[in-house]
């Protein structure tokens, strides 16, 4: 007579227990592929490219959206580039420290993340062209505002590709949050149910974060951190303004790195000279 596997019943459905649990993470749990530490950790690759890209060529302008989320670090003056170097490194390993402790299948995950990146920073293209289209918008002249950076050379599409990691984290991760939670909250304050609180919210954070991704791109703004912007044109302002909407709903369905590769490899695209309507 055989030995039983399990000593007794509690054994063996603790073990059963576990090993579902593992093969539902292995498989791709739907929340943990959206987590904030599975995005952080996709977006390492994204942050080496932008550091790479400026060293090459130190004329390049830092990212705003970097210049944004680093503002109250700049007092530490010349030691600022190994301080933020140091809480990237830091931030990375404590999410690769997160995935690990749930036991997250971190390179097919990795490899999911960037697929549906590539997938919709083809479409997002189209679905731009055909959003202005519909709001009477002008995709030729956003075709030529995306081009005025000039020729395409690797430190520039470094800086492009990797700078979309920053404002991911502060349009999205810090204004996208902050939006939807004082949303939430004054919706629940005021009696609402939970449900029509958080649809609510929903609605303030991705329409607010997409107002805010627009409007600081502009001169009026980048001026106050040392930086360049662009002039107030309306099918511009109008083209940034959907792709914010585009990008946040992509962060709030698919997560932190999905909505970060996208915009990483439109720019990339957008910069190599693949206008608005590209596959219309």
């Amino acid at each position: 007579m055989s030995r039983p596997l399990y000593e007794d019943e509690e054994d063996e459905q603790a073990a059963t227990a576990a090993s579902s649990d593992w093969q539902g993470l292995r498989d791709g749990d739907g929340a943990r592929q959206r987590s904030l530490a599975l995005g952080l950790v996709a977006l390492a690759p994204l942050f080496l490219a932008y550091e790479l890209g400026l060293r090459s060529n130190p004329e390049l302008p830092r990212n705003l959206a970097e210049k944004a989320l680093l503002w109250c670090l700049s007092p530490v003056g010349e030691a600022l580039p190994a301080l933020r170097a140091g809480l990237l490194a830091a931030a990375v390993c404590f999410s690769l420290w997160l995935c690990f402790r749930r036991r997250l299948a971190l390179g097919p995950s990795l490899m999911a993340v960037i697929f549906e990146g590539v997938v919709w920073a083809i479409c997002i293209g189209p679905l731009l062209a055909f959003s202005m289209g519909l709001l009477g918008g002008l995709p030729g002249e956003v075709m030529g505002a995306t081009q005025a950076a000039g020729a395409p050379g690797l430190a520039l599409a470094a800086r492009l590709f990797g700078g979309a990691a920053f404002e991911e984290l502060l349009f999205r991760v810090l204004i996208f949050g902050a939006l939807y939670f004082m949303a939430g909250r004054v919706m629940l304050f005021f009696g609402a149910p939970e449900a029509a609180s958080r649809l609510s919210a929903d609605g303030v954070a991705i329409v607010g974060s997409a107002l805010c991704f627009a409007t600081l791109h502009l001169d009026l703004f980048a001026t106050h951190m040392d930086a360049h912007g662009e002039a107030f044109s309306s099918p511009v302002f109008l083209w940034r303004f959907l792709a914010g909407i585009l990008l946040a709903l992509l962060f709030r369905l698919r997560g932190l790195g999905v909505a970060a590769w996208t915009h990483a490899l439109f720019n990339l695209a957008l910069l190599l000279g693949a206008g608005v309507d590209v596959l219309l």
